[in-house]
């Protein structure tokens, strides 16, 4: 199966940095594994838009510890969630915020 993706970093000569246009997530792949996509195919807009989360920041520093990362898939990775949009910001970013699918506030 393939999918949508834009090479954003060559790491080396066997392996480039993809990131899927549809779904969000980034992966390494070797360049045997990337082919050009037919033109007809990005005329579709891109499914996936970068968002955060609204009011919500580190305690200390400026990045998230990988535990609490970590934390954050596993409590949101292929899961319904229901996100309503805050504010948009410059290239379609967002704010969101979420709620497990069923559960209302």
């Amino acid at each position: 199966m393939w999918y949508r993706g834009r090479i954003t970093k060559m790491v080396d000569s066997q392996l480039v940095e993809v990131c899927y246009v549809d779904f969000g997530n980034c992966e390494r792949v070797p360049v045997s594994k990337v082919k050009t996509i037919k033109e007809e195919w990005t005329e579709l807009p891109a499914q996936a838009i970068q968002c955060s989360l609204q009011s919500i920041s580190p305690v200390s520093g400026s990045t998230w510890p990988d535990a609490t990362v970590e934390r954050f898939k596993n409590l949101t990775m292929q899961k319904k969630l229901v996100g309503k949009v805050i504010q948009k910001g410059k290239e379609n970013a967002c704010s969101i915020m979420f709620m497990q699918h069923g559960v209302h506030t």
